[in-house]
């Protein structure tokens, strides 16, 4: 699971506090947090807010050099969601504001 965001995102915090309320579901799906680099001063406040370096499934947290991700990816609106399967295919991808709900069947 791709999670790209701003660390200056209110939906973006909600959605990390609950993707930790349901942290127990992630047992082979590995959570990676990507922000424009042009964020990376923000991203240590933001990850000690939210206890992110001690979490063993938000720990890949970093930021995108160049274009990268606006060139790959589509950002309608933050925080986005891609997830994959093991052969590292695209197989859903959720925009903006979405109910937990949603993600759960995703996630293994």
């Amino acid at each position: 699971m791709i999670m790209i965001f701003s660390p200056e995102c209110d939906h973006c915090e909600h959605l990390i506090d609950s993707l930790k309320s349901i942290e127990a579901l992630f047992k082979t799906t590995q959570v990676v947090l990507v922000a424009e680099e042009r964020n990376k001063q923000y991203l240590p406040e933001f990850a000690l807010k939210h206890k992110l370096i001690q979490d063993r499934l938000f720990k890949n947290l970093g930021t995108n050099r160049g274009e990268l991700i606006a060139a790959v990816y589509t950002q309608k609106v933050l925080p986005q969601i891609l997830f994959y399967d093991s052969h590292h295919k695209l197989v859903k991808i959720f925009d903006g504001n979405y109910a937990l709900e949603a993600l759960k069947p995703y996630i293994q």
